[in-house]
């Protein structure tokens, strides 16, 4: 077929539909027209006082959006230099944990529990998932609060896990409690362990408590483990933690705080 008469009957097409087009959108004002007519002068007068508060709010949000861009970058600015002047003056950061030594009033362990009861609670500042610890390293978490006492999950439970890793190793390793075993001592599981670490019994290794952790401070000594064995995966190795024997016998604690949650009611 020749373009001119594409051409033409494009055009023609166009002319024919032009009117049919024309004709649908006058009638969609004429409907809206009708539809203004039909409301009352208060409703129209609210309805632009609407209309004129979401646009000053939509200013103002926009507004507001920028200051809050630039009000970030000032603070993370602000947390740099802070953090250099920390570093060059050799001042630690700021505590992340209150001490709270509390007596031991009762213990529980059994096959059924691994926790033992404490002469502090709520009043004193301690709520449930505190740290708690003592001279030879973590003893659990906070696991009931009542006004003055409250509960430790030993972690020696099998219910018990964090996140550890080894001294001198930043990678992350999952502690888990081994419960109850009559005439042992106490002791846990390290898994996830990465495959070139090693330990011996000459040469044990220390699994420490990570920074990941949001109930205790980093490096706080969980175990030893004198041996490491290889899951049967090939990915990663797991070995048993011996613990300190005193964990079992302890009269007084420490448990930590936040410094932002002792003062919550």
């Amino acid at each position: 077929m020749p373009i001119a008469f594409k051409l033409f009957l494009r055009d023609a097409f166009h002319s024919f539909q032009a009117p049919i087009w024309d004709f649908g959108s006058r009638a969609a004002d004429l409907g809206e027209y009708w539809a203004l007519r039909s409301r009352s002068k208060s409703e129209l007068m609210e309805a632009g006082r609407d209309a004129t508060r979401l646009a000053a709010g939509e200013e103002v949000l926009a507004k507001t959006e920028s200051q809050l861009v630039q009000e970030r970058q000032r603070l993370l600015e602000l947390q740099a230099e802070v953090g250099r002047l920390r570093q060059s003056l050799a001042i630690s950061g700021p505590i992340r944990f209150k001490p709270i030594v509390a007596r031991v009033t009762k213990r529980e362990l059994n096959a059924w529990w691994q926790r033992i009861h404490l002469r502090k609670g709520e009043l004193d500042g301690i709520r449930k998932g505190d740290g708690v610890i003592f001279a030879g390293g973590v003893v659990g978490r906070i696991r009931e609060v009542s006004p003055r006492s409250c509960v430790v999950q030993l972690a020696t439970s099998p219910y018990f896990r964090i996140a550890a890793n080894f001294q001198g190793d930043d990678r992350p390793v999952t502690f888990q409690g081994g419960g109850n075993q009559s005439f042992s001592s106490p002791f846990g599981k390290a898994r996830d362990a990465p495959t070139d670490v090693t330990a011996t019994a000459d040469s044990p290794a220390q699994l420490l408590t990570s920074s990941l952790s949001n109930s205790f401070p980093p490096n706080v000594l969980i175990g030893k483990i004198q041996q490491l064995e290889t899951d049967p995966n090939g990915l990663f190795r797991t070995g048993k933690v011996e613990m300190d024997k005193r964990l079992l016998t302890l009269r007084e604690v420490t448990v930590l705080v936040s410094p932002h949650r002792a003062n919550l009611p």
